[in-house]
């Protein structure tokens, strides 16, 4: 006893250590700004001491974190050792939105190391695997990246696709920078395709939510007016739009490329050479687009050597046979994850048709051995029972709840339920001796049949008032009403008529239909009464 009292303390104090880990503080609440404030939250992660993340779990929160701060700041590791005690952890353990993190970092990490082909497969995994994530903010960020590997294919369709996602992504989370920025990737797609109407309606759209006082949106604009101009409409439109564009938006902010291209095209070979120095002026990348422009520029000089340098230098940088290899690559993976899931449903139909099966064997097996048990018995008094005992339960709640029930009725249904008591004792326990009692008590009960009919009128008034008062309202005499009792019990027009023992019993049937306004022949009686009692239309 002294041994579990000592190691409950002990668990108990273990507890309180590791709840009040400073740590573990720190993680929480660098968790609920690194989204809004990423360099804050990466100065904190650098400054805490690796010796304090004590446990898997504290580790591998520790690692997303510190990774996720490191790709806001546009810091991306060459390698997956700050990742890798989250990878180990979450993909084995993690929540959705732990899995879904940790999967776009990897692709990040994949694309920053050139292996494209992790990187598609990242993305692949996380949107195809991860289930009910609230992240709306990193599951944008994986659409938008896995778009743009599409672009870099031209594979236009999946990138306008993956942009549309993001776009509605990141307005649900509330950043309308990238929202803005997703629909414009969404335009250059559709004037990739040549789909003008698609383009323009995205324009429209484009030009409502641009935000005048920011520079960047102020030249997504413009590039996608220019863009659009320089596709669908004329050289004159065009030359108007560049003009506008340059004197509108700041030049540091300015798409100088766009401008080159544009200015190349109209045979503006100075202006193309005007942009491409603002271009270099304003940045210090040298993109496979700015050697191809620059690639053209020189051709058109006459200057073969320029020409053939940044030629060079564009097809190094394009590397078109490892692009050709990514794409292969890349729908190789996709096609791979769909054949998994198809294979995964086939999977589950397979042991829901099992399921099937076996439950279908079990219920045959059931019905079988009820049907051996009913061979042995009289088919008409079985049937009659079972009719009789579906009313049971009614009678019992109506002789419990009733207030207004008369002496003589509550007489009727107190031995209708003692009756079938009786019967249902006997089919429960299997006592055969009290199945021929109660069997015996029926035979009676029957013998008089004035009286059985006369009581289970009393029943049915008792149990479903509405019912006799409906066949009331409608003219039924008592005989009339009996009959219907008979039928509601589940007696068809032959049983009653060998009940009753009158050869008249189709006359009184014929004046139970025309009194219940049934003029097609082709409607049972029995059948009618017995779906007319079941619906309770009757009550309506």
């Amino acid at each position: 006893m002294k041994t579990v009292f000592k190691l409950t303390v002990l668990a108990a104090l273990l507890c309180g250590c590791v709840a009040e880990n400073p740590a573990t503080k720190v993680l929480e609440e660098v968790e609920t700004y690194i989204v809004e404030r990423p360099y804050d939250a990466l100065m904190v992660l650098q400054d805490l001491n690796p010796s304090m993340m004590e446990g898997k779990r504290v580790q591998a929160k520790y690692s997303l974190l510190i990774s996720m701060a490191m790709e806001s700041n546009a810091l991306y590791p060459d390698n997956f050792s700050y990742l890798q005690p989250a990878m180990d952890f979450y993909l084995k353990k993690g929540n959705p939105d732990e899995k879904l993190r940790t999967f776009y970092l990897m692709g990040r990490i994949c694309e920053n190391t050139g292996d494209f082909q992790g990187a598609m497969e990242s993305y692949v995994k996380g949107l195809a695997e991860v289930t009910g994530t609230k992240d709306a903010a990193t599951a944008a960020k994986m659409h938008y990246a896995k778009g743009n590997m599409h672009r870099s294919l031209r594979q236009w369709d999946k990138h306008v696709l993956h942009m549309k996602e993001a776009a509605a992504l990141f307005e649900e989370c509330g950043d309308y920078t990238l929202c803005f920025d997703s629909w414009a990737n969404v335009f250059s797609g559709y004037v990739a395709m040549e789909s003008r109407d698609d383009a323009a309606r995205v324009l429209e759209n484009l030009q409502a939510m641009a935000d005048s006082e920011n520079p960047n949106e102020l030249s997504l604009l413009y590039e996608s007016k220019v863009a659009f101009a320089g596709e669908f409409v004329g050289e004159k439109a065009l030359a108007e739009l560049l003009q506008e564009y340059v004197e509108v938006v700041p030049h540091s902010y300015v798409g100088w490329l766009t401008v080159a291209e544009k200015r190349l095209e109209m045979k503006d070979l100075h202006g193309c050479r005007q942009a491409l120095d603002s271009y270099c002026l304003y940045s210090m990348d040298r993109s496979m687009k700015y050697h191809h422009i620059a690639s053209r520029l020189y051709e058109e000089y006459g200057d073969a050597e320029a020409a053939v340098e940044h030629y060079s230098m564009y097809v190094s940088a394009s590397d078109s046979v490892g692009k050709a290899l990514l794409l292969n690559d890349t729908k190789f993976i996709e096609e791979r994850y769909a054949l998994m899931r198809e294979a995964r449903v086939r999977k589950m139909t397979s042991l829901l048709a099992a399921g099937f099966i076996v439950l279908l064997a079990g219920v045959i097996a059931v019905i079988v051995y009820r049907l051996k048990v009913r061979l042995r018995e009289n088919d008409s008094y079985r049937r009659q029972c079972q009719m009789l005992m579906q009313e049971k339960s009614t009678l019992a709640q109506t002789l419990e709840e009733s207030l207004v029930l008369n002496g003589d009725m509550k007489g009727i249904v107190r031995e209708r339920l003692a009756l079938l008591n009786k019967f249902l004792a006997a089919n429960i326990t299997e006592n055969w001796k009290a199945d021929k009692s109660a069997q015996q008590q029926m035979d009676e009960l029957l013998s008089n049949r004035e009286e059985f009919m006369s009581s289970t009128i009393a029943a049915f008034e008792a149990s479903h008032p509405a019912f006799i008062v409906y066949l009331k309202e409608h003219g039924l005499n008592e005989k009339e009403l009996g009959y219907c009792c008979l039928y509601a019990i589940g007696l068809n027009g032959k049983e009653v008529g060998a009940f009753t023992k009158m050869s008249r019993h189709y006359i009184v049937n014929s004046e139970i239909r025309k009194k219940l306004g049934l003029t097609e022949q082709k409607t049972n009686l029995d059948k009618y009464i017995q779906q007319l009692l079941d619906s309770d239309s009757y009550s309506g």
